[in-house]
């Protein structure tokens, strides 16, 4: 049977389903750059006979949130979701077998590693087709995500030159490349703290000490990704686990939280009681 590539999207659809070519015959390849800085798409389903996804493929889709891809085999060029900075969830789709209950958190997973660390070679999501395989690529999950915590926040950075410029505007560049990448930290910490299945102690606490150590940047989080974190009772709770909301930080959080939120209030109410009771001086310390 002969196969096609897709070589160009050119519509504005926000759901887009690919199954056959433009002849009805199988699709194999997903070309280069086939669906590059395409902004309408928010989810996109790809086809069982797709065997690569060549460089660049849904670069910059900037409102990309969902992609289904057949739990296969795949080769997948470089940098395949470059720019795709709404990528939430890679979902898997199995072939000729029934469906597997997945691994709490893998599609989210799946979207991190594609957006954030797609170097590791994780790539192997055939595995991914029943749960004894999820597991062994959560292993390798973790340890690609333990690697990216660890990095200097500056690693990767290179200055944009455009025109003239001094040395303060590298330096304001680096900061800012810093301060976002701190951020996707976080988020990722959040991610897996969430999504706890298969996590060893040993991450669990270095995850932990991010949260304590970078508390204000949590709350900035917070504050301005409001629908995601501010609103989720779950992170207020992983947050105080890991010893980082304080008694200080909670009050200033009550501060800005709506009052349509009293599951929420009353919980960071709880935190400050509990805190003052038990005399917890170091919570309030800024280190």
């Amino acid at each position: 049977m002969d196969y096609e590539r897709y070589e160009k999207y050119d519509g504005q659809d926000k759901e887009v389903v690919l199954s056959a070519g433009s002849r009805g015959r199988p699709l194999a390849v997903i070309a280069s750059k086939a669906f590059l800085s395409c902004k309408s798409i928010e989810k996109l389903v790809l086809p069982n006979s797709l065997e690569a996804v060549e460089d660049w493929g849904f670069a910059y889709m900037k409102n990309l949130r969902e992609i289904v891809l057949p739990a296969k085999d795949i080769k997948f060029g470089k940098q395949i979701f470059l720019g795709c900075e709404s990528l939430e969830r890679v979902q898997l789709r199995a072939i000729g077998t029934e469906e597997q209950d997945a691994v709490p958190g893998i599609a989210e997973f799946l979207a991190s590693m594609f957006r954030f660390f797609p170097q590791e070679r994780l790539e192997d999501i055939a595995l991914i087709g029943d749960r004894r395989g999820q597991m062994r690529w959560l292993a390798a999950y973790d340890d690609a995500l333990g690697i990216f915590l660890k990095r200097p926040d500056d690693t990767g950075f290179e200055p944009a030159f455009i025109g003239w410029f001094d040395v303060e505007d590298v330096d304001d560049q680096r900061a800012d490349y810093i301060l976002q990448h701190r951020k996707n930290k976080i988020r990722l910490v959040f991610q897996r703290l969430l999504y706890d299945t298969g996590l060893k102690d040993e991450l669990r606490v270095f995850m932990h000490g991010i949260l304590v150590r970078h508390t204000y940047l949590v709350q900035e989080l917070f504050i301005e990704d409001e629908e995601h974190y501010g609103r989720d009772i779950r992170y207020y709770k992983i947050w105080h686990q890991a010893g980082g909301l304080t008694r200080k930080m909670a009050g200033r959080l009550l501060k800005k939280l709506p009052k349509e939120e009293p599951e929420i209030r009353a919980y960071l109410m709880k935190v400050q009681m509990e805190q003052e009771q038990a005399g917890d001086f170091f919570a309030e310390l800024e280190l």
